[in-house]
């Protein structure tokens, strides 16, 4: 919903119509919740302290501890409560039959979130209005990246990892001194090797002294690392 995204699609994709899916429309209004429960949080922190989960998750998915928590909370007079039902209204929305139904549920939302008195509800129903026809195209095209991020995810997670082993080898063994071992042959592992070479002592905790101004080398797969 970034507006580099909005301009890239229609840049490249003119003919292109946008939608935004619920995850991402929701995650903005979580997020104001959220702002809401901080502010108060400030004088109220006897009653807020520890509350940040609850007002984050739907009803049905709070645990037995938290629903008691909420129903111990004086929920009248608390903004956080308010911001609490705009949310759980605005994902009404998306239980609506049609694009003219949503439609008219959204007016109606938007209204009451920008007449709520609290700033960071009121921001975020502005922004949903920025983005009004991308969300209400959702009843229409029904389109959810969450397929395409999962997706994304199982290709991350097979990537290799970048990994390399450093051996260090030396001509006179008795001239090295290192905290865990004096011997040659050793063989540490360095998850990051590129970045290993740039800073080898606080990457790979090496603390070689050699003595006589005799060069060693650290080798990372086909680059040598010289210590002098």
């Amino acid at each position: 919903m970034s507006p580099a995204f909005i301009k890239g699609v229609a840049d490249n994709l003119p003919k292109a119509a946008v939608t935004f899916d619920k995850f991402h429309a929701v995650k903005i209004i979580n997020e104001a919740v959220d702002q809401v429960r901080r502010a108060e949080q400030k004088t109220k922190a006897a009653l807020l302290r520890g509350t940040r989960y609850i007002w984050l998750r739907n009803p049905a998915n709070l645990s037995e501890r938290q629903k008691a928590t909420l129903d111990s909370l004086p929920t009248h007079h608390l903004k956080t409560a308010r911001a609490y039902q705009i949310r759980l209204a605005f994902q009404d929305l998306y239980q609506q039959p049609s694009t003219q139904t949503a439609t008219a549920f959204l007016k109606k939302w938007y209204f009451w979130a920008t007449h709520c008195r609290l700033d960071p509800m009121i921001e975020a129903a502005r922004t949903v209005k920025r983005h009004w026809d991308g969300i209400l195209r959702w009843f229409d095209s029904k389109i959810a990246n969450g397929l395409i991020e999962g997706v994304n995810s199982l290709v991350q997670a097979a990537k290799p990892k970048p990994a390399a082993i450093a051996r260090c080898e030396t001509s006179r063994p008795s001239s090295i001194s290192s905290p865990a071992s004096s011997t040659s042959g050793c063989r540490l592992s360095a998850r990051y090797p590129h970045r290993t070479a740039r800073n080898h002592k606080s990457r790979l905790l090496l603390n070689f002294r050699l003595e006589n101004q005799q060069t060693d080398h650290i080798y990372f797969d086909d680059f040598p690392i010289n210590y002098i």
